[in-house]
């Protein structure tokens, strides 16, 4: 939990969002605790009662946040992604006009939230897009099976894949070809290294090769790219059942590495380097 609310906090467009609402006592539950823990830590207070208290609320809403047992970071995160969406509204133009159209915008979602078009082809001749949808997601979970860097597991994920699929068109269930490209890049980009297929009992961890600087393709009505910059690692040491987290972060030009209470300067070459790298933040460049 310590290691996720880091990398939260060293989101600077969200914390300098949230800073704002340290007097709102009308917030809901998981936002305002959310809030007490940015405070904490923007004043360099001891965050243990914080920390805590959230804990407390997350527990309410989802019991498997109850105990002491330390829980998955990335399923923390889209967690508390979910419930902060659920807690904000954003009260801007765009907000104001998501709400005409009968939805509702957070600027969680401003933030985090990307859109994917998924579309169902029938390979039979002439071939027919048979479902199209826009999709949206608040981070990416992308499969490791071996070795590699992080620009070919982005190229993977958005392969074609094949799909067992009852057809409309040809009334039966065929093969079909599912692919998702990516239509609009959110301004932070949120990257889980998925090692689920790996040995679960073992501490050794593929590795992934990771940029400072991160350009993605976005087939949005012309083809464009959008560009980061990494600012926060979560990172994870030992097996899929055991462990520790800690987060790395970016404090304008300098990387700090927090182990719990314990930070200390880390260099960016270690920063690129980190085989226990579990989640990748990405802010877009301007």
């Amino acid at each position: 939990m310590n290691s996720v609310m880091q990398c939260l906090y060293h989101t600077c467009t969200l914390a300098e969002r949230l800073k704002k609402l340290e007097n709102d006592k009308t917030l809901g539950r998981v936002l305002m605790a959310t809030v007490k823990v940015m405070a904490d830590l923007h004043y360099h207070r001891n965050m243990r009662e914080s920390i805590t208290h959230l804990k407390r609320v997350v527990g309410q809403k989802d019991s498997v946040y109850r105990d002491s047992e330390q829980k998955e970071a990335h399923d923390f995160l889209c967690q508390m992604l979910v419930w902060l969406d659920e807690d904000t509204t954003l009260s801007s133009k765009e907000g104001e006009e998501a709400e005409k159209n009968g939805k509702r915008v957070s600027f969680i979602a401003s933030l985090f939230h990307g859109t994917h078009l998924s579309t169902i082809t029938c390979e039979k001749e002439p071939k027919v897009d048979i479902i199209t949808n826009e999709e949206s997601f608040s981070n990416l979970s992308l499969t490791l099976t071996r070795p590699t860097t992080l620009q070919e597991a982005l190229k993977q994920y958005y392969q074609p894949q094949g799909l067992e699929w009852d057809c409309d068109r040809c009334h039966t269930e065929h093969d079909c070809q599912h692919k998702i490209s990516l239509t609009k890049a959110p301004p932070v980009l949120v990257l889980h290294l998925n090692r689920s297929s790996a040995s679960p009992n073992s501490e050794h961890k593929l590795r992934v090769r990771y940029p400072l600087d991160l350009v993605v393709d976005v087939n949005s009505a012309g083809s464009s790219k959008r560009y980061y910059s990494l600012f926060a690692v979560c990172c994870h040491s030992g097996t899929m059942h055991s462990g520790h987290y800690t987060a790395l972060c970016r404090t304008g030009e300098q990387w700090y590495h927090f182990n719990d209470t314990h930070v200390s300067p880390i260099a960016l070459e270690d920063v690129l380097h980190k085989p226990a790298a579990h989640i990748l933040f990405y802010e877009a460049k301007e």
